[in-house]
């Protein structure tokens, strides 16, 4: 279709698959400095109506009603709220609610750019379990890097394997690992190509705001997950629906290189426990003073007329603008004697990973890294570094 011609269609729109849609529709349109990707592309054919946006780095498409008629339009997406009937000729769109009807002039369509060329991908799979997949995203890109300067760290990066997948965040300051069983069913070739190049890692670094996406796009359709991977793109499929983005460029850091191999002192304590101390122990912390001190096995009270205690951790904070608290928590196993300061936001966004009533930490001094798992530390651990106390 050229601008110079008359599409003529008439579309109904779902409205409950609209609700779903629309979430997605509004983190994407209007991110990008262009301005025709303000609007959404509205296409109609073969008795269906689908839905295009994009910010030019990430991009999403799907059906989201019926259709009469063939042809294109670009609507922004206010319009779409509450919208029940489209009626299009040429650039004008009525557009029909329950209790309301809007004339709208719009945009050329043939000045939408391109947003899913047809792209080889190099591998292409279904994801045996869907939900494994989406936790174990949850459970890494909540520790990305915000900072958009620190491109390589403002992704997940995966490692794909012949029947793993492994996801890694981290922002410098703090580390999550995830591996699941999760590649399914494979295309072109993905296990014969590391059938050849033994334990060697595909690995691919994918952007945290597709990934956020994830779940609200899993929910749009039922079915198996698919995943396909080149060397700039990755794309998720569900049912009829396709979610593609640009992966992040730069070299991912060798995280391995930075967990601690050599940690002898593991405590083990009931994350909800954990969870209510640590919370407490946040609120007497400021900026200036992000710290909370963390007392293993030494003989201290948290107040003059509490006994003594070798049988739990001793938590202290202090801040100029909230003064100091401290508190115990009980433990199941006690360590040698050793104090260390952590940020407490860090360790209850760690503990908020796992879901087990028990978690371990291991630690070794205030200069070593300590990491938090449930007991399955080659599938999910959190590494969290030690700051000054």
């Amino acid at each position: 279709m050229t601008a110079t011609t008359v599409a003529a269609f008439s579309a109904s729109l779902d409205a409950t698959v609209m609700k779903k849609v629309l979430p997605i529709v509004k983190k994407l349109c209007g991110r990008s400095n262009n301005p025709i990707t303000q609007n959404i592309l509205l296409s109609a054919g073969a008795g269906v109506l689908n839905l295009t946006v994009t910010d030019l780095d990430v991009a999403f498409t799907g059906p989201v009603g019926t259709s009469r008629g063939d042809g294109s339009v670009l609507i922004t997406p206010e319009w779409l709220t509450g919208a029940l009937t489209l009626e299009v000729e040429g650039q004008k769109a009525i557009v029909k609610g329950a209790n309301n009807s809007r004339e709208l002039k719009c945009a050329d369509p043939e000045e939408y750019p391109l947003t899913f060329p047809k792209t080889e991908f190099d591998y292409w799979c279904t994801l045996c379990d869907a939900e494994k997949f989406l936790g174990a995203v949850r459970g890494t890109v909540a520790h990305c890097a915000l900072e958009k300067g620190r491109y390589a760290l403002n992704g997940v990066l995966f490692e794909l394997e012949a029947s793993k997948l492994g996801f890694c965040g981290t922002d410098g300051r703090r580390l999550a690992y995830r591996r699941i069983d999760a590649l399914g069913r494979a295309e072109k070739g993905f296990k014969a190509d590391f059938k050849e190049r033994g334990t060697t890692k595909y690995q691919v670094i994918v952007p945290s705001k597709v990934l956020n996406l994830l779940p609200q796009f899993s929910k749009l359709a039922e079915g198996e997950l698919g995943m396909a991977i080149n060397e700039n793109r990755i794309s998720f499929s569900r049912g009829h629906y396709m979610l593609r983005s640009l992966l992040v460029e730069g070299q991912f850091p060798d995280w391995r290189h930075v967990i601690p191999k050599d940690l002898d002192n593991p405590v083990i304590f009931e994350r909800e426990a954990a969870i209510a101390a640590f919370t407490e122990a946040r609120k007497y912390t400021s900026i200036e003073t992000q710290a909370v001190r963390l007392e293993f096995g030494v003989n201290n009270r948290p107040r003059p007329d509490d006994p003594v205690t070798t049988k739990g951790l001793i938590w202290r904070t202090m801040s100029p603008a909230h003064g100091q608290a401290c508190g115990e928590l009980q433990l199941q196993t006690v360590p040698p004697p050793v104090a260390i300061g952590f940020d407490p936001s860090y360790l209850l966004a760690g503990l908020e990973d796992f879901e087990g009533r028990y978690v371990a930490l291991e630690l070794k001094d205030k200069e070593t890294g300590a990491i938090l798992h449930d007991g399955h530390k080659e599938d999910a651990f959190f590494l969290c570094m030690p700051i000054d106390i």
